[in-house]
Formats: C-alpha cells, sequence, structure tokens
C-alpha cells in the first residue's frame, strides 16, 4: 500500500514539471478568440513597515498575463476613504502602462490604498473596450516602532476671550486656542498609535494647567464621518487619571489630527498669552 502511494505522488510530481516545461496553459477558446487577456498571475497584498532611519521605501504591485505580447496596461488606484469610487488612472506612477507598478516613497498617507489593472490586447480595439480586470490588491503600511511613541509640542497666544458652551464638557469656557494655530502648518501625526494624552501649559509658568481648567476636542481633517458628512470629530475622555492631562482612545491611527483647547479658568487670562500643547500618542 505505501509503495502504491509513493508512486501516484511520483507521478503527479512528474507531471507538474513537464507542464511547466512545456509551458501548457488551458483556458476557454471564446476567450481567446475574443481577444479577452488571461490573468496567469494576480497583483497582491503588499505590507510595507517604514523604516526609523527615514529611508524611502516602495511598493510593486505586478500582474502576469497571457499572451506576451501586443497587450496594453493601465493601473488604477482607489481610494480607501472612498469606497465605491471609480479607479483614477496612475499616470503619475513608474510602469502604470506595463505589467508592473511601482508605488515610490510609501508613507502612512499610503495605507490601505486599493490597486488594480486593466489589460487589453492592442489589436482588439482601444482599452475598455475588450478588456481583463484584475482583483483589487491592498496596500497596507504601517509605522517604524520607534515612532509608536512620540510626543509633539506647539504653542498658540490666546487671541479672543469669550463665554460658550462646548458639548465636550459641562459649564462654560472662557477662550478658544486651536493648534496648529488657525488650523494651518504642520497637523498632529498619532502614526499608528493608539491613544493620546494632551497637557496644557501656560508659557513662563512651571506647572501645567488642571483638567478642571481646559477641555479639548480633536478633529481629523481628511476622515469624513459617514454620519454627519463633515470631519470625523471627538471629545476627551470625561474622566481622567491624571489631573494635569487630557486622554482619548485614537480611532483614525495613521491621519492627521487637529485639536481646539477650551481654557476653563474663573479668571481668564489676557489676551496675548502663550500657551503650550504637548501631544503625547503611545
Amino acid at each position: 500500500m505505501t509503495k502504491f502511494i509513493s508512486k501516484t505522488v511520483q507521478c503527479i510530481a512528474l507531471a507538474g514539471l513537464l507542464a511547466g516545461a512545456t509551458g501548457c496553459h488551458h483556458f476557454c477558446p471564446e476567450n481567446k478568440s475574443a481577444g479577452i487577456p488571461i490573468i496567469l498571475c494576480q497583483p497582491n497584498l503588499q505590507e510595507i513597515t517604514l523604516t526609523t532611519n527615514g529611508c524611502p521605501q516602495s511598493a510593486t504591485f505586478r500582474v502576469e498575463v497571457l499572451p506576451k505580447k501586443n497587450l496594453r496596461f493601465a493601473w488604477f488606484k482607489i481610494d480607501a476613504t472612498k469606497p465605491g469610487s471609480p479607479g483614477v488612472l496612475q499616470c503619475n506612477k513608474t510602469g502604470y502602462l506595463t505589467s508592473t507598478l511601482q508605488i515610490e516613497n510609501v508613507s502612512l498617507d499610503n495605507n490601505n490604498e486599493l490597486y488594480y489593472c486593466e489589460i487589453a490586447h492592442e489589436t482588439y480595439g482601444e482599452l475598455g473596450d475588450v478588456f481583463t480586470r484584475t482583483r483589487l490588491a491592498h496596500l497596507k503600511v504601517y509605522p517604524s516602532l520607534r515612532s509608536m511613541s512620540s510626543t509633539q509640542v506647539s504653542s498658540n497666544p490666546l487671541q479672543s476671550v469669550g463665554q460658550g458652551t462646548n458639548l465636550c464638557f459641562t459649564g462654560k469656557f472662557a477662550a478658544t486656542l486651536p493648534f496648529p494655530k488657525d488650523n494651518t502648518g504642520q497637523k498632529f501625526m498619532p502614526q499608528g498609535a493608539t491613544s493620546c494624552e494632551l497637557k496644557v501649559t501656560q508659557v513662563g509658568s512651571s506647572l501645567p494647567l488642571t483638567t478642571g481648567e481646559f477641555g479639548v476636542r480633536w478633529t481629523t481633517p481628511t476622515v469624513i464621518s459617514p454620519i454627519t458628512g463633515k470631519p470625523d470629530t471627538g471629545c476627551t475622555d470625561p474622566i481622567s487619571l491624571d489631573p494635569n492631562k487630557r486622554s482619548f482612545t485614537v480611532k483614525h491611527t495613521n491621519d492627521a489630527h487637529i485639536f481646539v483647547v477650551y481654557l476653563k479658568p474663573a479668571n481668564p487670562p489676557q489676551i496675548g498669552t502663550q500657551f503650550e500643547l504637548t501631544v503625547e500618542w503611545k
């Protein structure tokens, strides 16, 4: 019994080698006569982990097709934040009209992008008339291990004082401070962090404000909420274990954040007073 099984396995292996050596492929003749390219190898998931030294990295998608000649290729990208949207032709990428597409200088902005290729035979009309489309291939980008815990500091002078209310906390606030200033400049990047702690200090003071003196609202300008149709936003946790820090769980771990600090002291500081926001990603 054992000898019979051994011979069977050897025959199967030999048959596979012969098929590979002769280049034998089987597909329906109707597709061949219609000029529809046959995909032998689909583009696969690409996973990139960023380096701590900032060296540029690239991701490569490829497709293998029969016949080997007289083919036209076009690669497309689908925005992961807009599911169902049409693909965008990647005419600015290396190899977008070949069987291999290369995404250079990959960053966290490329995370969750989807790519596919359309292939047509040159002798059967323009691309889009008779073509074959590959499956969607995912690009996953992970932050470097060193960037999982980082601190960003930004300063801003108090520009106005006035009473107001906010859904993030109870009671009235005396002033607001946007970070970065006027929502311009470099945003705050979590780089894969899943939690965030925020501390506010008046410049020149050795003591940070207590959580009873300020509240914070976060916003991700590039992530649109499906409920409101506006940039997603939220509040820091109502209860903090640290008397000087507000915290929240990061929903969008690879997207830029901006913050608005609401000052709540009984005697608000004067206009022009400098405040510093320390953002710690963990």
